[in-house]
């Protein structure tokens, strides 16, 4: 999900220039981590809808990733809000952390309309 707006950023950990997608870690610390969507409509709706929290280490490239997966699978009539938080996070400079939507069958996920997109890192130690 490309973020092309940002609300509190008083760290400068998006830019609205580059890399849309991410939160580039610029101070090291632990952090918390919540992101979610709300969609107003699925083009092709059906199977697992899957909401995930990527961290990168910009030390390996290693993964770790946080999941939420909806308990049922949406249709044309139910428009789901996806939440995903992962737990606190020791991070270091350049890490970066992405938000994404998939569909869990392997399919294309097709969001005709989508409201209320969120990322937050909130840092809560050194």
């Amino acid at each position: 999900i490309s973020f092309i707006t940002e609300v509190d950023d008083v760290t400068g950990i998006h830019s609205t220039d580059a890399n849309l997608d991410r939160l580039t870690i610029v101070t090291a610390g632990t952090y918390l981590l919540n992101a979610g969507i709300g969609i107003d409509q699925l083009v092709d709706p059906g199977g697992r809808l899957i909401g995930q929290i990527n961290r990168f280490n910009s030390v390996d490239a290693s993964q770790e990733v946080s999941n939420y997966e909806l308990p049922t699978a949406p249709d044309t009539t139910t428009f789901p809000s996806i939440p995903v938080s992962m737990r606190s996070l020791q991070t270091a400079v350049g890490d970066y952390l992405i938000f994404r939507i998939f569909n869990g069958n392997a399919n294309a996920l097709a969001i005709a309309a989508s409201t209320d997109a969120y990322f937050r890192a909130q840092r809560i130690s050194a």
